[in-house]
């Protein structure tokens, strides 16, 4: 057993800030006598000498009211080999004689150090002892007085400690049992429940709050509880150990059925990689939020009473050896790597740092914390940033977690060198337990870039029946043969002339709002006699009625207009000097200004049978896999652009968003289709609705979400952006049975903007997989674009520092990018997800009057779109991405 922290509620308020936990103070409670002989759960186990009659005395005559004698003294282990790898736990049964010749049994766990070993010398290289001593003797009791001073609470975060005692041989604690108030563990090889881990993160919150509120109030802690075992005094000795295991781990590795192992044994690293990204992650960040972590989070060092019923009455920790202050990060991610059961240690996982923010932030403000208070969103960054925690604690920690109880589960079997120690290791690593969890666990951190911890090194026909899908599009007048007379004179020199002429709508309503798409068709006289084929893509602006403010205000038609005439044949340029035969873009046939008007000509990519995926169903995992390759091509290509010629223009700073947009029309837009919204949302039967529409922006978050787009982070890894990238703005052909695709062209090029490429990866995650992969498959979705991105940012030999896929994990949860998801959500997919309709356009859907309201209401309430919303609603809430909240500062 190891000490804990226990926080004993009176009051009814609290009660009911902490969701009717019902923590309570026991008394302490003697047992009987009983004639029963206790058991020793590890018979192995030496007990020390000095564990003596005479050693108790003083303490039962302070403990034990009317003591008068010991009439049995027996002490036995308090832990099953494998429970416990660095101290002496005993329990000492003591049945006393008090007042009138009574006889009661009670019972006290002494924690002391281990006797001489290898082990012991780890320990004392980081301060175990003297940390746990200075946490009984000195803050514990002081974060209590917290409670009592700013609450009017009476708390109590440890067990009772009767002794704490300091000698040149050993570091003594003397506390009171738990076992005595009915407080057990659960099964560490099983892990917690959702209702346990849940009790526990509530827990975890009020002890990192009070330590939070005790540093900003008395300063800084003792310096040992900012070291670490990861300093250069120690690395010699990491060493050693780190060759002990290395090799076993790694054949072990090859044991845990993991799909595609080689990708995960690539990432393993030496020695001196997992040193130095151990020694990164134990650094404090004085600007972030930080905490007094526990260290040692796991579930023997946690302990549960229940009620009648089972249900969880208090929770108590134990153990304060490996405390440290940095980041809560180090001690979620030791909890949920360690101790969260199987089946939602994964798919619950940002359910479960949501759970941990929200109750850490209502203890903060019971506790008057003065400084500003953690977003949910910035917690999700650090558990990015500190994300090697998890590597660490999985490699490392859990396997011993995860072991069965074994006489010779212990630190020494641990680290014994040769083949008896190997032998040893290697049960460890494979043990059917473990290997379940890695299987989960790896896939999960790879994902997320987790294991990336060092910096990347550079590497040196003829159509018959002509359709229209859109037969409601009034084509403009001025589009005629003759306007494509210079077109086709340079694209089919040998045509004599046009012998057809059709002009039809390019696409359905609903994919394009803000131009005109057309399809030429035309017939060709050739020189030879014979009649050709052709068809091209015209893309034009809206008829000025039809124009809207906000378009032209953001420079849609201007910017693309450069990209297609310099930048795309200059990044494809970039590819073909390096042997890469890229294709980014359709061929443009023509980019003109003329009477007022932007006008393109593209080639029609039907011809060579691209097809855009079906925006209903969304893209499949292999198109998916594609788009992302792709999208990353044009990153890439773009970051090295710049880098040798220097910043884009500045439209290309801004992207759906422009400070000089008109506010109050910006106000008047989303508060008239906010309001419908929150009414369809009502209709979803989503859980916890109430909570979601509540946390719906204000415009004044909307318009602050919005120009925070505009904000660049400095030395950061940037590209330009697409800024519309979705699957209708996507084509890709594939082979005749629809195996394989073989290649993936991007189209739309009006909104790119020079930022992060969080912002389209944002923005295309949120719209365009199938259901069933959108939630799924993200983590995995920003890998994939990862590897490709870095495949070809060393191909074009770009000098700048790389991104770590960690890096993108954190701009998807930067503030600045938030409005990509929520504009996608709230924008987009409304009018994607609408079945095709005549009247699906931009200017239907803005109508202030009953129709508009209707056709609102419509798209909002579509079945399909619901379905996708009641995915992705709490998805983002749980990540912190829609807490607007956070723009109110």
């Amino acid at each position: 057993m190891k000490t804990p922290i226990t926080l004993m509620i009176k009051l009814k308020t609290w009660t009911n800030v902490t969701n009717n936990l019902n923590y309570k103070t026991n008394p302490i409670s003697f047992k009987k006598m009983s004639g029963e002989q206790p058991a020793s759960p590890n018979e192995c186990l030496k007990i020390p000498a000095w564990i003596t009659e005479e050693y108790f005395i003083d303490i039962l005559e302070k403990d034990v009211p009317d003591f008068e004698s010991i009439r049995q003294f027996t002490p036995i282990a308090a832990t099953a080999p494998g429970e416990n790898y660095t101290s002496i736990m005993v329990r000492v049964i003591i049945d006393v004689e008090i007042k009138d010749k009574q006889m009661q049994r009670v019972s006290y766990i002494v924690k002391t150090d281990l006797e001489t070993s290898e082990a012991r010398a780890v320990i004392n290289s980081m301060n175990f002892f003297p940390k746990e001593r200075r946490m009984y003797a000195s803050y514990l009791p002081k974060f209590e007085q917290l409670y009592r001073d700013i609450v009017g609470l009476e708390v109590q975060f440890a067990p009772r400690c009767m002794r704490i005692e300091e000698t040149p041989e050993r570091i003594t604690l003397v506390m009171e049992d738990l076992k005595c108030k009915n407080f057990k563990n659960i099964d560490r090889l099983n892990g917690f429940d959702m209702s346990h881990v849940t009790a526990v993160l509530r827990k975890l919150a009020e002890f990192h709050a009070a330590s939070a509120v005790y540093e900003d109030r008395n300063g800084p802690y003792e310096s040992l509880y900012y070291d670490s075992f990861f300093n250069e005094t120690n690395r010699s000795k990491f060493n050693e150990m780190y060759s002990l295991r290395k090799d076993i781990f790694r054949k072990a590795m090859l044991e845990w059925d993991l799909e595609d192992v080689e990708k995960y044994l690539s990432k393993f690293p030496e020695a001196d990689e997992f040193y130095e990204e151990n020694v990164r992650i134990n650094q404090v960040d004085p600007s972030e939020f930080n905490v007094l972590n526990h260290g040692d989070c796991w579930s023997n060092n946690i302990m549960f009473t229940y009620n009648q019923n089972n249900d969880i009455e208090e929770v108590i920790f134990v153990d304060f050896q490996i405390s440290k202050w940095g980041s809560p990060a180090q001690d979620l991610w030791y909890l949920i790597t360690n101790s969260v059961a199987l089946d939602i240690k994964v798919k619950e996982f940002d359910h479960i740092i949501q759970i941990y923010h929200q109750h850490l932030l209502k203890c903060l403000q019971l506790l008057k914390y003065a400084k500003k208070m953690p977003t949910l969103k910035e917690l999700h960054i650090t558990m990015l940033k500190y994300g090697y925690w998890g590597v660490f604690t999985a490699n490392i920690i859990t396997p011993a977690v995860l072991l069965p109880s074994d006489k010779d589960a212990n630190m020494d079997s641990m680290l014994k060198p040769g083949p008896e120690g190997d032998q040893f290791r290697f049960k460890a690593f494979t043990s059917p337990f473990y290997k379940q969890a890695m299987r989960q666990l790896y896939p999960f951190l790879y994902n997320k870039g987790i294991f990336d911890i060092t910096r990347i090194v550079m590497a040196t026909a003829k159509t018959t029946n002509i359709e229209n899908p859109n037969e409601n599009l009034r084509i403009p007048a001025w589009i005629t043969k003759e306007y494509f007379k210079e077109i086709l004179a340079t694209d089919e020199p040998d045509a004599l002339y046009v012998k057809h002429f059709t002009p039809t709508a390019a696409i359905p309503p609903g994919e394009n709002f803000t131009s005109i798409m057309l399809r030429i068709h035309v017939d060709l006289e050739m020189k030879d006699g014979c009649v050709k084929h052709k068809s091209y893509i015209m893309k034009t602006m809206l008829d000025d009625d039809e124009s809207d403010d906000v378009i032209n205000k953001l420079s849609l038609f201007p910017k693309e207009m450069i990209v297609y005439r310099e930048y795309i044949p200059a990044f494809e340029n970039f590819y073909k000097n390096i042997g890469w035969p890229i294709k980014l873009a359709p061929k443009c046939l023509l980019a003109e200004h003329k009477n007022g008007r932007i006008n393109f000509v593209f080639e029609d990519l039907q011809e060579q049978h691209f097809k855009n995926p079906k925006r209903l169903q969304g893209c499949s995992m292999q198109l998916m896999v594609a788009s992302l390759r792709k999208l990353a091509e044009y990153h890439a290509v773009s970051a090295v652009y710049a880098e040798k010629n220097g910043p884009f223009p500045t439209d290309f700073q801004y992207g759906f968003f422009n400070k000089d947009l008109d506010m109050e029309i910006m106000r008047n837009a989303y508060e008239m289709k906010i309001k419908e919204y929150k009414l369809a949302m009502k209709q979803w039967q989503l859980d916890n609705v109430e909570e979601y529409i509540r946390k719906i922006p204000t415009f004044e978050q909307y318009w602050k979400c919005g120009l925070s787009t505009l904000q660049q982070k400095e030395n950061s890894f940037n590209v330009l952006t697409h800024g519309d990238f979705w699957s209708s703005n996507i084509m890709f052909s594939e082979d005749p049975i629809g195996s394989h695709i073989n290649n993936i062209i991007i189209v739309d090029f009006q909104i790119c903007k020079w930022g992060s490429p969080a912002e389209d990866l944002l923005f295309f995650l949120t719209i365009s997989p199938e259901k069933d992969i959108r939630i799924r498959e993200f983590d995995n979705f920003i890998a994939i674009y990862y590897k490709r991105l870095m495949e070809c940012l060393k191909a074009l030999n770009y000098q700048k520092p790389y991104p770590k896929l960690r890096d993108l994990h954190k701009d998807i949860l930067d503030q600045r990018h938030s409005f990509y998801a929520f504009f996608a959500v709230f924008n987009h997919l409304p009018a994607i997800l609408m079945p095709t309709d005549k009247d699906s356009n931009i200017h239907n859907f803005s109508r202030n009057d009953e129709y508009g309201k209707k056709l609102r209401l419509k798209m909002y309430t579509n079945p399909r779109y619901v379905q996708v919303a009641k995915d992705l609603f709490p998805f983002f809430h749980t990540r912190g991405i829609f807490n607007f909240e956070d723009y109110d500062e």
